[in-house]
């Protein structure tokens, strides 16, 4: 939401197409991380799993359901802004992994 606040600065479709690129982010992920993180345990191992490879398909579903609302839906939309706002957060997710990975491998 940063990014559209910044975005602000440019016009009015900027900000909204930024905070809707945040949104098709945020969500599927969010749901994503309720439904991997459900069970816990080593005797819950069959339901993490199952959970995991539930949780990943509808978060792409969803992630694809909510790209096509938003380009049938909302005119008009700055595509550059709302695709930049979403790769953005697709970088600082994948950058957190790695940081974290390399981090855990130290120890």
């Amino acid at each position: 939401m940063l990014l559209s606040g910044l975005s602000l600065a440019i016009d009015w479709i900027a900000a909204y197409s930024a905070a809707l690129g945040s949104l098709v982010f945020i969500i599927p992920n969010t749901y994503f991380a309720i439904k991997a993180f459900t069970f816990s345990g080593a005797r819950a191992a069959h339901q993490i799993v199952n959970s995991l490879y539930k949780g990943e398909a509808v978060k792409l579903v969803m992630t694809a359901v909510l790209f096509s609302l938003v380009f049938v839906m909302v005119k008009p939309l700055n595509i550059l802004v709302f695709f930049g706002a979403y790769m953005v957060l697709q970088m600082t997710n994948w950058s957190a992994h790695l940081l974290l990975n390399r981090r855990s491998l130290r120890k």
